[in-house]
């Protein structure tokens, strides 16, 4: 039996409608993140007071019931034109629609089923976003039909709905590109479905655990039920019976919540180091959820210590998750390589350590650069945002640190776009360095005003084109290619932290960039190059022999940890910190060019 009629199947949405559908496709992935819907509720009864209303909607029902279809929607439709005030008119709404979908008139059932939202029964509402995640099915939109569809599956109270919903997963299962969201539909299928038999989501699980790599699925293994026979399948193909067993790896992610574009990426990385130690995945890697929260998180990091192989563990990303696991992970002797980039966090216990750098190390590397290059004064232009002020403290106190002169400083409105006054007002002071802390959108309108008033950044050793030379700092949050060929004639021989880029030459960061391009179809961001070298560098101690926790974290610290690395980091010093914090480049001409020394020495304040 089709799941959809023959022409749902060869529907293509209009552009009006694939605006909407997107639009709402991504409201609904966002609610699915916050929490899964409730049981639904039974629909509420077909009965009015009414008398000339309810023998109009009974009409309908009843060439509904007789599966009169065409006669049901011209009565449908007549009674909402009747009666569109009436609190029955939701329910005839929903009912047209699913006869419309029933007919295989895809765009119009949407229609209806997206003006449910604004129902007052909390019933119809739900029905409503539950129909449109079938509709989404239909247009072959599959993992956002999965998105849709999966929390809903063994909460539907009446059979037609179920019928619909379980049919619409399992097609979007058969055709979605992500095998996680795929396995997700089948594992609640095969816990919770009554329409669909075991043995055809069996079959399904088996075809798609079969087209796959044994990266891809991961995330499956380590969030499915493991009572289920997706699992065991998923399981089976990652790690055959009898496989070698090794010290373990923990990883600690956001994989769900807001920051969950962050840990995916970084897991991907991590598969593909894995990879190439030609390990199965399970061998090495114990990955679990902390959606970013921090009592999640430690959880989590309790059920890693119940491993006896844990050696060492990957992970968080954000300060408030690594503070809360700190004290049990510093209890267990357990080092723990974190993500994230406050300088605080090998503070918070002897086993805390950081590949990341922190935004006092950029700063200091920064100022370092610039009295190198002959700067005594120096400026800061700032937004006057959080961000903006807590770096430009950070770069006053490093620079008294460096016994430099900060002569002139200007806060200015998130959004700024004129910048003349700023920039005059900088002109007149004695500044022959500048510090700013923004986006590379902003600095491309700071640099051409700084240079319309004679403040022209130059390379070492030139001469301003006219007016006087300003060096400026920028930190890597405003660092984008881009800016090499939009605004390179202002921006020659200014000084840029770039603890990592895709775009960056140095060949360990492009060997790195090229594999995950060809896995993934994309760059790989600051966090994925991050997490790659914290697995690499801990792989390398396993392998040269490191087999528990104490010598894992000796190891580490020794200094004997380098290895080239796809970011600055080279490596953990003494200092529990990277052995490079960032590396600096310069723009000269389009091209960014890395400062040597940057690479080679510890950026440490």
């Amino acid at each position: 039996m089709r799941l959809f009629p023959r022409r749902i199947q060869a529907f293509s949405p209009s552009p009006r409608v694939a605006v909407v559908l997107l639009g709402i496709t991504y409201g609904l992935m966002g609610a699915q993140c916050a929490s899964a819907p409730p049981k639904l509720e039974h629909l509420p009864e077909a009965t009015t007071a009414e008398p000339e209303v309810q023998r109009d909607f009974d009409r309908a029902s009843e060439a509904e019931n007789q599966h009169d279809t065409a006669r049901a929607i011209a009565l449908y439709q007549t009674f909402l034109a009747r009666h569109p005030d009436d609190s029955m008119a939701p329910l005839a709404r929903f009912r047209l629609g699913r006869a419309l979908l029933s007919r295989g008139e895809v765009e119009k059932a949407d229609q209806e089923f997206l003006k449910l939202g604004s129902a007052k029964a909390s019933a119809i509402r739900v029905r409503g976003e539950l129909y449109h995640g079938v509709v989404l099915a239909a247009h072959g939109q599959a993992d956002a039909a999965l998105l849709v569809l999966t929390p809903y599956i063994g909460r539907v109270p009446e059979p037609e709905d179920e019928s619909w919903l379980e049919r619409a997963a399992l097609h979007a299962a058969k055709t979605s590109h992500n095998v996680t969201l795929a396995l997700r539909a089948l594992g609640a299928l095969e816990q919770h479905g009554n329409i669909v038999t075991a043995r055809t989501i069996q079959e399904t699980v088996r075809q798609r655990v079969a087209g796959v790599k044994n990266n891809e699925l991961l995330e499956a293994y380590h969030t499915l039920p493991r009572d289920t026979d997706t699992w065991r399948q998923v399981a089976a193909r990652i790690a055959p019976e009898g496989s070698m067993q090794q010290s373990k790896i923990g990883v600690l992610l956001p994989l769900s919540g807001r920051a969950k574009l962050i840990g995916q990426s970084a897991l991907r990385a991590m598969q593909l180091a894995a990879a190439e130690e030609s390990l199965n995945l399970q061998e090495r890697l114990m990955v679990l959820d902390t959606a970013g929260e921090p009592q999640r998180a430690v959880t989590a990091l309790s059920a890693l210590l119940e491993e006896p192989r844990m050696i060492a563990v990957i992970g968080p990303v954000t300060y408030d998750v690594t503070r809360a696991i700190s004290a049990p992970a510093q209890d267990a002797g357990l080092p723990v390589l974190t993500l994230g980039n406050a300088s605080a966090t090998t503070q918070l216990g002897s086993t805390l350590l950081r590949l990341m750098p922190s935004p006092e190390s950029e700063v200091s590397a920064l100022i370092r650069r610039a009295t190198e290059r002959g700067a005594r004064r120096f400026a800061v232009l700032y937004p006057d945002s959080q961000y903006g002020q807590s770096m430009r403290q950070r770069f006053a106190k490093a620079l008294e640190a460096a016994s430099g002169a900060l002569i002139f400083e200007e806060a200015y409105r998130v959004g700024t776009t004129d910048f003349k006054d700023i920039a005059q007002s900088l002109r007149r002071s004695s500044a022959d360095a500048v510090f700013v802390p923004d986006t590379s959108k902003t600095l491309a309108l700071i640099a051409p005003t700084l240079a319309a008033v004679g403040l022209w950044s130059t390379l070492p050793g030139s001469k301003a084109v006219r007016g006087r030379p300003m060096l400026l700092l920028i930190p890597h949050a405003g660092f984008d290619v881009s800016l090499g060929t939009t605004v390179s004639r202002y921006l020659q021989g200014a000084v840029f932290s770039v603890p990592f880029d895709a775009n960056l030459s140095h060949p360990d960061t492009q060997k790195f960039v090229a594999m995950y391009r060809d896995q993934f179809g994309e760059a790989p961001d600051i966090f994925a190059a991050y997490a790659y070298d914290a697995y690499r560098l801990l792989a390398l101690a396993i392998k040269e022999g490191v087999s528990s926790r104490d010598a894992m974290l000796a190891f580490l610290v020794s200094g004997h940890a380098s290895v080239g690395t796809a970011s600055a980091a080279g490596g953990v010093g003494a200092n529990r910190g990277p052995l490079r914090e960032t590396q600096l480049v310069e723009l000269s001409g389009s091209t960014f060019v890395l400062i040597p020394e940057s690479r080679g020495r510890d950026a440490s304040p």
